[in-house]
């Protein structure tokens, strides 16, 4: 049952991020629901194999929603999605900072990748110029929004408390 939640989760976050995202555009900068979603899950959750599949299928969706070639998103949400569980699971009790900052650390990442994989494919644009008008904004977005999506994540698919032995 909790699986299924996490999927209807997935796919409204998905539906909500190909048809009202651009509803949500704050100075050119578009949030990524799918990507701030696998972060929180990643540090509310821990390390599963459901885990890792179902941010792969966040991936593929996400892939799906934007412009980076298919199966680019695939393989950085499930790297984010390790290092998110390995980091956040050493932290037990403060998981809304982690996935806060978190939001900021790897939306970096990732747009730092997705700038690359553009430059690479013949889109020219100044990284320094890239930075200051759509990375840092994102970062500070995805901040904002991890803060919210963190509550939604523990609230509508629970927390799976974290026994002893897990902690050490």
């Amino acid at each position: 049952m909790r699986n299924i939640r996490v999927y209807i989760c997935i796919v409204l976050l998905f539906i909500i991020q190909i048809s009202f995202a651009n509803l949500l555009d704050i100075n050119g900068c578009i949030p990524n629901f799918l990507l701030v979603f696998c972060i929180c899950f990643a540090v509310v959750n821990g390390l599963t194999l459901n885990g890792m599949i179902q941010s792969a299928v966040c991936g593929l969706l996400s892939d799906i929603a934007g412009a980076l070639p298919w199966g680019t998103s695939v393989i950085l949400f499930m790297v984010f999605y390790s290092i998110c569980t390995l980091v956040g699971g050493k932290f037990y009790r403060a998981k809304l900072p982690i996935s806060m900052i978190f939001g900021a650390v790897i939306t970096f990442l990732y747009e730092s990748v997705s700038y690359l994989v553009m430059f690479m494919e013949g889109t020219h644009v100044s990284f320094g110029l890239s930075i200051m008008r759509v990375i840092l904004p994102v970062c500070l977005y995805h901040v904002i929004l991890a803060f919210v999506m963190y509550f939604v994540v523990q609230r509508f698919i629970g927390e799976r408390p974290l026994s002893e032995t897990e902690m050490e």
